[in-house]
């Protein structure tokens, strides 16, 4: 399945499987990382199009669960995944 970069109103950065709310379920991901460094010089977008790189860091979380859908500000797929 294809990734998605999910930007958070809090600023956080979070790559995986995104999946929209629903009237059962609220916005979540799986195969969920926390990014902790983008590790490029064209930021969000590079990493989106290119990939992450030796310097980019990823924290796993799995699961998140966006339970507030105006917690989210924006999402870019991925070209890699």
């Amino acid at each position: 399945m294809k990734k998605t970069i999910v930007q958070t109103k809090e600023r956080w950065n979070f790559v995986g499987v995104y999946h929209p709310a629903t009237k059962a379920k609220p916005a979540h991901m799986t195969d969920a990382s926390c990014i902790r460094l983008w590790g490029t010089t064209g930021g969000l977008g590079e990493l989106a199009l290119k990939g992450p790189t030796k310097e980019t860091k990823l924290d796993v979380c799995s699961v998140v669960v966006f339970p507030n859908p105006e917690a989210i500000l924006f999402t870019i797929p991925c070209e890699w995944s």
